[in-house]
């Protein structure tokens, strides 16, 4: 019978898929790191900072804005969900915005 031959190709195929590592874009991995930061106005860990760092550099080639600094779409209401800050050996009440 054809099919009870592809039972046991199906399965392993299955199991194939199962143990496949997922393998996450940039901005895909960048949200799961951002999903786990600490509070707003809280201090990042360096290894927070770090990873934001490397993700933000492999996610940076694929923005298809040119300029996207000075670009008229960065105009609008946004929601800070991560600020890099660090502390600093003075108190400074702008230091989370810089």
């Amino acid at each position: 019978h054809p099919q009870a031959a592809l039972r046991p190709t199906l399965a392993a195929a299955v199991e194939d898929v199962v143990d496949a590592p997922v393998v996450l874009s940039p901005k895909e991995e960048l949200l799961s790191v951002m999903s786990t930061a600490t509070p707003i106005g809280s201090a990042a860990t360096e290894s927070l900072r770090s990873s934001v760092l490397e993700l933000l550099t492999k996610l940076e080639p694929s923005n298809p804005t040119e300029a996207p600094a000075t670009s008229p779409v960065l105009n609008g209401v946004w929601d800070v969900v991560y600020s890099g800050y660090a502390p600093g050996p003075l108190a400074s009440p702008t230091r989370p915005l810089a």
